[in-house]
């Protein structure tokens, strides 16, 4: 069996997909009610990044296959290059 990396649980992984990030003030936040868009730091067109336990894994395109969204991996990411995702990071472009 191959080796596992040391930072994934062979029994569970947390796995996140990115679409892209906004940053905005409290004062913006407070104002968030349905149908307001919130625009992102990424194109449609974009690779979305996959996150495993917070590490950046694969990119890839969003896709739907049977009316669901699904992720089609078209990079993986080699270990050396894998960025780390702090919490208090995640949601600041």
């Amino acid at each position: 069996m191959a080796d596992q990396p040391s930072s994934l649980s062979p029994d569970e992984l947390d796995v996140t997909i990115e679409l892209g990030r906004a940053q905005m003030d409290s004062k913006e936040a407070t104002k968030l009610q349905p149908g307001v868009v919130v625009p992102l730091d990424k194109l449609a067109a974009d690779p979305v990044d996959v996150l495993a336990n917070g590490r950046l894994v694969a990119r890839g395109e969003v896709v739907v296959i049977d009316d669901k969204f699904c992720v089609r991996v078209v990079e993986l990411v080699a270990a050396g290059a894998q960025r780390k995702q702090p919490s208090a990071e995640r949601g600041k472009p």
